[in-house]
């Protein structure tokens, strides 16, 4: 017996760490004390007594078959292609490819989460998350490297992580002309639909008020007509002039008097709002439609003047604006865009020239210098790194001529010492 722990304790420890081949040999041989063991996920349990041949072909067996499952789970296949893991080899078609490590890290990643998405940050992660600096096109360069070994595409990008995404991930000039066209259009397209929402209605305010100050100066007029019959009269060249429809009700609510023939209405539940002014002046409106009553006194009776306002020059207009919108954004998106190239390269152009210097000089090339005759920020940064590109090449001038002069004198010295080892040979022979 072992101290503190049995065997079926001792089975549980190992298979929290290990997959093991287990053999229970036991004197303990009832049904429960087997059931017991194959719980703790043993390969066979062998009661005592037994015989040795019978457990070595049982060792031998269980063997045999972690071997072909470990065979199994070393190669990895997809459609005529093949990988050896174990042995670094890749097969199409029969035919070995030869991949580099991370080609073959990457083409194994793949085969061993097949119908599995990977972004390119997700492979940068697994598979470069030990250098630092490497640049996520390396993910494109292996995977094309990959398509061209293998001459078939079996790793296939989304069709969204196209060439331009790439380029306004990598790109200032990209993703600077991005950011202003999509705020241009924005910004248009606001402006352009509060245009068209707010002109007709202050178009038709402003009718409305011209209207109601021309019918106030005709009060005093109908009030000193001699008939009902000149009271028409005076509508009639009022409404001729101001295109307006009126009519006129008695005390009653009957109508004597109409500028048109249509059926004029006197239904309250139909006007939107309802005032009662100080001069006896009764306003309905509507959103594009003004209507006011006016009360007169003409011979002891007293009447009231309805006027409303012509609404076909307002709904012209409204319509004529927003049969322009859609050719005026098609104007704001073209010149958005042409804008925002144009604003895009004068900012971007002199950080790529800045760039393409810092590059130059990284690789102790002194001579090219940025040129910018701006006097912004983006200026005083060129006319930094200019001068510090004089001062690193005017440093290299020096040091490279120190060295040589180091070099002169110790090829002097060595000459001399050359020379006082001759004299003391020679003076020894």
């Amino acid at each position: 017996m072992l101290p503190k722990i049995d065997g079926y304790g001792v089975c549980e420890v190992i298979r929290k760490r290990s997959q093991v081949p287990i053999i229970m040999l036991t004197a303990l041989s009832d049904e429960e004390k087997q059931l017991r063991g194959f719980e703790q996920q043993i390969d066979d349990y062998i009661p005592k007594p037994f015989s040795p041949k019978i457990l070595l072909c049982k060792i031998a067996a269980i063997l045999r078959r972690r071997t072909v499952e470990n065979q199994n789970q070393s190669l990895l296949t997809y459609k005529e292609l093949s990988m050896d893991v174990d042995g670094f080899h890749v097969y199409q078609g029969g035919n070995e490819v030869v991949l580099t490590s991370k080609e073959f890290a990457l083409l194994r990643l793949m085969l061993e989460n097949q119908g599995k998405v990977f972004t390119r940050q997700m492979l940068l992660d697994r598979l470069w998350a030990e250098d630092l600096e490497v640049e996520d096109r390396i993910v494109d360069s292996h995977i094309k490297n990959i398509r061209k070994k293998l001459n078939a595409d079996y790793i296939k990008q989304s069709e969204v992580d196209t060439e331009l995404i790439r380029k306004i991930k990598t790109s200032l000039t990209a993703k600077l002309f991005l950011a202003t066209t999509v705020l241009l259009i924005l910004v248009c397209l606001l402006s352009v639909f509060s245009m068209a929402r707010y002109i007709p209605q202050t178009y038709s305010n402003r009718l409305s008020a011209e209207l109601q100050k021309q019918a106030n100066d005709l009060v005093p007029v109908l009030e000193k007509a001699g008939s009902l019959e000149e009271c028409y009269s005076l509508v009639q060249q009022f409404t001729a002039q101001t295109k307006a429809t009126a009519y006129i009700e008695d005390d009653y609510g009957d109508i004597l008097y109409s500028s048109d023939k249509l059926t004029i209405t006197t239904d309250k539940d139909s006007i939107a709002t309802i005032q009662e002014n100080p001069d006896s002046t009764i306003i309905t409106s509507d959103e594009l439609l003004t209507e006011a009553g006016y009360v007169f006194t003409l011979l002891g009776s007293d009447y009231t003047l309805y006027v409303q306002s012509d609404t076909v020059s307002v709904n012209q207009a409204t319509e004529a604006i927003w049969q322009t919108v859609p050719l005026v954004i098609l104007g704001i998106f073209f010149m958005s865009i042409l804008f925002s190239v144009i604003y895009s390269r004068y900012i971007t152009k002199p950080i790529i020239e800045l760039s393409s210097t810092s590059q130059k000089m990284a690789q102790l090339n002194f001579e090219p210098h940025g040129n910018s005759n701006r006097s912004d920020e983006i200026g005083i940064l060129s006319d930094s790194l200019n001068t510090l590109s004089d001062n690193l090449q005017h440093t290299l001038a020096e040091l490279k001529k120190s060295n040589s002069e180091l070099e002169a004198e110790i090829s002097k010295e060595r000459e001399l010492e050359k020379k006082q080892t001759g004299i003391f040979l020679g003076g020894i022979t």
